[in-house]
């Protein structure tokens, strides 16, 4: 972002050791958004003080934060809310520089090359109709139903697992976010 005399003037004012200013201040840097963070990261590796430097911290917290509380609100308005954009969401209040777009890529890539490994299965082994064997493989048993039980079972359970983990991580983080909860309806 390009530093305007406003700015620049918040930025000086930043080691004010008054709080009530560092306060003021602090909410006019957030206002303007994701875009000063490059400048505050800028001004932190050029600032000597350590008090400086953890306000300097705390400020980009503070965007960081921000945003992710609005990819939230945005998240939970939308007609989609998938657990896929929400366990990425949580990640980013770890990682906040995690982009989305490449995770989504690499989870794309993982998911055609299952599809054609399943392919590649379905093609060397008969798929028939007989209900799944669920004791272990005996003499008479063909590799094919055990191929096919896996088949059946693997998927949901993952999606089962991969639910549940990230329902339990977004019951853990979502005390800590100011989102507003819903009634039960009667």
């Amino acid at each position: 972002m390009q530093e305007t005399k406003e700015i620049k003037a918040l930025f000086h004012l930043i080691d004010d050791p008054d709080e009530e200013v560092f306060y003021s201040i602090s909410d006019r840097i957030v206002s303007y958004g994701r875009g000063i963070i490059p400048n505050l990261e800028n001004l932190w590796e050029n600032t000597i003080s350590e008090d400086t430097q953890e306000r300097i911290e705390l400020l980009i917290h503070k965007l960081h934060y921000h945003d992710l509380t609005e990819d939230f609100m945005r998240w939970k308005t939308s007609s989609y809310q998938d657990l896929l954009t929400a366990s990425l969401l949580v990640a980013k209040f770890q990682y906040p520089d995690l982009t989305t777009s490449a995770v989504l890529q690499e989870i794309e890539k993982l998911r055609r090359l299952a599809a054609r490994r399943r392919v590649k299965k379905q093609e060397v082994f008969a798929i028939h109709d007989r209900p799944p064997v669920l004791h272990p493989a005996g003499p008479g048993i063909g590799q094919s139903d055990l191929i096919q039980l896996r088949q059946r079972i693997l998927h949901p359970e993952i999606l089962r697992i991969i639910r549940q983990n990230l329902l339990r991580d977004l019951q853990r983080i979502a005390p800590l976010l100011p989102l507003p909860r819903r009634r039960p309806q009667t």
